[in-house]
């Protein structure tokens, strides 16, 4: 079925009459009203959208809500509940199988016939146009229903709308998919006031502006999530706060936005807790301290991020959960878990990324990485000798790596090689290492060669063939004794990263230990 509006009605030429009609869909018209030279209406949109069609052709006119509540719940006699066979057949070409039967339908047809109980109903493209027969006392028809799915219906009228809502205390409206121009709000402004969660996605004929929802706003004072998905939205003019004096969520994934500055005036809204911008062209992310106060979750990927600098200036929300994926800056890192990584490291209130749990285990590694992998960009600043220009260069230098000087406090400076690249062939990545077991007393040291890119997994059960005789099947504990602090002694505690990170030397010596310790190490690495 395609949806349409009826433009005109009336003769055309010597043919006879038609309707003339402006199509939903985009490509299903062939003109915009005019036919041998004459025009005969003028469409919404330019261009061919439009056609002319016999009323015989007309399949649905449109129907009342009752009337489709009925048509999808009522019940239904026989034992697929309403279940068609050529949709049987058609399940059973699609998956192969040599035949198909539904069990249960008829009992779930049973339960949702009771139309009086229902308090969630979907009667999504079913050509509904409002509540259809006025004589029809829709709340005493449908007493419970509370969340309402009328998106791709044929309902065309605020006015129609806010009457249905107040008569049916809705909480939940799905209004997708819709034309709905707003020159048919009504004039009062408490018929919607039920409303908590409304979707206005995709409406036709080309979207929702702002200005749009902020005319409808008046009308929806208990408002708490709000949908405008994948409509016009290019720009937020400022508006009164108080308009969304309740909304909690708002979700503008799939418009237009380009601009930080557009979004900034969302940061007023005094319960703001979950913004979702997903899909949009944003390019840069500065938001000013001390706004979104509310703000927890943050839904950015699919935009145009080119920097990490823009990443950490999410630093100045207290963000606990954020979405970043498919943005150019991901790309810029060598890997997605490279992303997660530095994403973790700059900004430091987030407690999930991506919909994983961060562990404290997690981010005190990710802020490791970070420390090391800009640490000679750090140590050249303290070579400046030109106290003025040391302190510029480090103003620059913490803007574009945000955080970093608190986490030199939080573990110390870098080392002097930590983030010098080095030759990666597994003949330069050689080194010797001393091997000693303090479980086994007055045993010899024994030295190996270990490539420096060797995971601590790996080097574990190299051990473990080593010690096997005297540690059985018992877990592995490894540290490291530098070579040039022998006081220092550090953890080898995460089986996923490389020896080199622990920044071992030619000549460092493993200390390897199994069974439970009887006192906790305390190292450099333990928080």
């Amino acid at each position: 079925q395609e949806r349409c509006t009826v433009r005109w009605q009336g003769v055309v030429g010597e043919t006879g009459e038609w309707l003339g009609v402006e199509w939903d869909r985009e490509g299903r018209g062939k003109h915009d009203g005019v036919h041998d030279g004459v025009r005969y209406f003028t469409p919404v949109r330019e261009g061919g959208y439009s056609s002319f069609v016999r009323r015989g052709k007309v399949t649905q006119w449109g129907t009342g809500l009752v009337e489709a509540v009925n048509d999808r719940y009522g019940e239904v006699e026989g034992e697929t509940g309403g279940v068609e066979q050529k949709e049987m057949e058609d399940l059973q070409a699609e998956i192969g199988a040599r035949f198909v039967q539904v069990v249960g339908f008829d009992r779930v047809n049973k339960e949702q016939s009771q139309i009086k109980e229902l308090r969630t109903v979907s009667i999504r493209n079913m050509g509904v146009v409002g509540r259809g027969d006025e004589e029809v006392d829709i709340h005493t028809t449908l007493p419970a229903l509370r969340d309402l799915d009328l998106s791709e219906s044929l309902v065309s009228d605020w006015s129609e709308l806010s009457t249905l809502c107040h008569q049916l205390q809705l909480h939940t409206l799905d209004l997708s998919y819709n034309l709905l121009p707003m020159t048919t709000l009504p004039s009062t402004t408490d018929q919607m006031n039920t409303v908590k969660h409304l979707v206005l996605g995709h409406m036709l004929y080309t979207g929702y502006t702002w200005n749009d929802i902020l005319l409808l706003a008046p009308h929806l004072p208990s408002i708490s999530l709000l949908q405008v998905h994948n409509n016009n939205i290019s720009s937020l003019p400022s508006f009164d706060p108080s308009l969304f004096s309740a909304l909690v969520e708002l979700d503008l994934d799939g418009n237009c936005l380009s601009l930080w500055s557009e979004v900034e005036t969302l940061g007023q809204l005094p319960q703001l807790t979950h913004l979702r911008l997903n899909g949009n062209q944003l390019a840069d992310i500065s938001p000013a301290v001390g706004s979104f106060r509310q703000l927890r979750t943050l839904q950015l990927s699919g935009n145009c991020i080119t920097s990490w600098a823009s990443v950490g200036r999410l630093d100045r929300l207290q963000l606990a959960e954020l979405r970043f994926r498919n943005n150019p800056v991901n790309s810029s890192a060598r890997d997605e878990e490279t992303v997660r990584q530095l994403v973790i490291a700059r900004v430091a209130t987030l407690t999930a990324l991506n919909g994983t749990q961060i562990s404290h285990t997690e981010r005190k590694w990710a802020q490791f990485d970070y420390l090391k992998t800009y640490a000679q960009l750090w140590l050249g600043l303290a070579k400046m000798e030109d106290s003025v220009a040391r302190e510029l260069a480090t103003k620059e230098f913490i803007e574009g790596h945000n955080r970093y000087d608190r986490i030199v406090e939080m573990y110390g400076q870098p080392g002097a090689m930590d983030g010098v690249k080095v030759d990666t062939s597994l003949k330069a990545s050689l080194i010797k290492l001393k091997v000693r077991s303090p479980e086994v007393v007055g045993s010899a040291e024994t030295v190996k060669k270990v490539p420096t890119s060797m995971r601590v997994s790996r080097l574990r059960a190299l051990l473990h063939r080593l010690y096997k005789k005297q540690a059985g099947n018992s877990m592995l504990r490894i540290s490291l004794v530098s070579a040039t602090n022998t006081e220092q002694e550090v953890q080898l505690d995460n089986d996923m990263r490389e020896v080199s990170f622990y920044s071992v030397c030619e000549g460092d010596t493993l200390l390897v230990r199994w069974g439970q310790p009887s006192v906790k190490l305390t190292t450099v690495t333990d928080l």
